[in-house]
């Protein structure tokens, strides 16, 4: 599935890459094509930044931008738990 390349209300590809599929799967019965429109969907939903499309559903992006966000913090200080913190 492709998230993000050329897009049909602006006209135009708005990247600078090389557009790349991502590969997704199910792990039971389930509907592939309706779970792909949630990703799609998804990826689609990020309104914390000016980007109108991105590779990953936010869900996703914003876990690893939390992640890389609690490497820097030092072994003493224990992380606040509230989600709007960190938005």
């Amino acid at each position: 599935m492709f998230t993000s390349g050329y897009v049909p209300w602006w006209n135009e590809y708005p990247g600078p890459y090389i557009t790349a599929p991502i590969e997704i799967g199910c792990a039971g019965v389930t509907d592939i094509r309706e779970r792909a429109s949630e990703i799609l969907a998804l990826s689609k939903m990020n309104w914390n930044n000016t980007e109108g499309l991105s590779r990953y559903p936010v869900t996703v992006s914003f876990a690893k931008r939390l992640g890389q966000l609690m490497t820097e913090l030092p072994e003493n200080q224990v992380p606040n738990p509230s989600h709007r913190f960190y938005m």
